[in-house]
């Protein structure tokens, strides 16, 4: 949305708003899915790579800074998933909404897309989990 907007297209910027409304939507009941199959058993983290350290590592720092508790089973990690794509998506449907007339300024979808970042943080825990479970002990 910000590219399209910053080509000066905010036709294309509702576009792929209505795009993305769709994927969230079906990410919302996928995850609605995994809440309801996900096991009461405790959370553990084994990151094997870089990237899945650093979203471990930054993971519970980032649910404090909102005033979220850190899940402790992998039911209320992928509840907390849920929620969190849930709100996102109703905060994206809720923008402003962009026309030829409009000049915004893009502080509103920096905040958009700070939020963005953490989700795909979530996404990489409940990643992590569910990984880890196909795979069988190590």
């Amino acid at each position: 949305m910000l590219e399209s907007l910053e080509l000066d297209n905010p036709h294309q910027a509702e576009q792929r708003r209505a795009d993305a409304l769709k994927e969230f939507e079906l990410a919302v009941k996928s995850f609605q899915k995994i809440s309801e199959m996900a096991p009461k058993q405790k959370l553990v983290f084994d990151p094997r790579t870089d990237a899945e350290k650093l979203a471990v590592e930054s993971f519970a720092p980032a649910l404090k800074r909102r005033n979220m508790e850190v899940p402790a089973t992998e039911k209320e990690l992928a509840q907390l998933a849920e929620k969190l794509v849930s709100d996102f998506r109703s905060t994206v449907a809720e923008s402003p909404r962009f026309d030829k007339n409009s000049r915004r300024a893009y502080g509103y979808f920096q905040t958009l897309f700070r939020d963005e970042g953490f989700l795909l943080n979530v996404g990489i825990n409940a990643s992590i989990i569910w990984s880890i479970q196909e795979a069988g002990p190590r």
